[in-house]
């Protein structure tokens, strides 16, 4: 808080997680930032911000929300890009908080990540239209990640690799 008060060029901070893993078959970590002050086109290919962590300050949120904000599954990540494009992004490399990593989550299984990924895909789509032409092809290549996601999860691998 006292970052984010003297510092008026940050909208948003967040920092390092412990990650409590309940899930036994895969090994999990947060991602880990490169840097320390970040911009949208940082964050916006790989979600390094725990839920838990993040503090922004209100002034950045989009006011009034968007209709299609309310349709998301998701709230985290819309309102972190939404804010972030704002201004910048303070990591701090200290865990403060904890994540847990659990079977209902979101990746638990196939059909929550086939769910999950319309999800991103409706999110994207509003997000691309939202912040407007300047973010259209960062956007645009997300949308595509996720349909070859798709590809991925109905074949097992990637087709287009093969």
């Amino acid at each position: 808080v006292d970052f984010m008060e003297a510092n008026e060029d940050f909208v948003m901070s967040f920092h390092s997680v412990d990650v409590e893993n309940r899930i036994k078959k895969i090994d999990y970590k947060y991602p880990i930032p490169q840097k320390t002050v970040l911009r949208l086109q940082d964050i916006i290919f790989k979600h390094y911000i725990p839920t838990c962590s993040l503090l922004f300050k209100t002034d950045a949120m989009p006011k009034p929300f968007p209709e299609w904000f309310h349709k998301c599954p998701m709230g985290d990540i819309p309102l972190e890009l939404m804010i972030a494009e704002k201004g910048l992004t303070k990591y701090f490399d200290e865990p403060m908080g904890v994540y847990r990593k659990h079977e209902s989550g979101i990746t638990g299984d196939k059909n929550r990540r086939k769910k999950g990924r319309s999800g991103y895909l409706y999110m994207y789509k509003k997000l691309r239209k939202h912040l407007g032409f300047r973010h259209w092809l960062m956007f645009t290549a997300l949308i595509y990640k996720h349909r070859i996601g798709f590809i991925n999860d109905y074949f097992g691998f990637n087709p287009l690799l093969k």
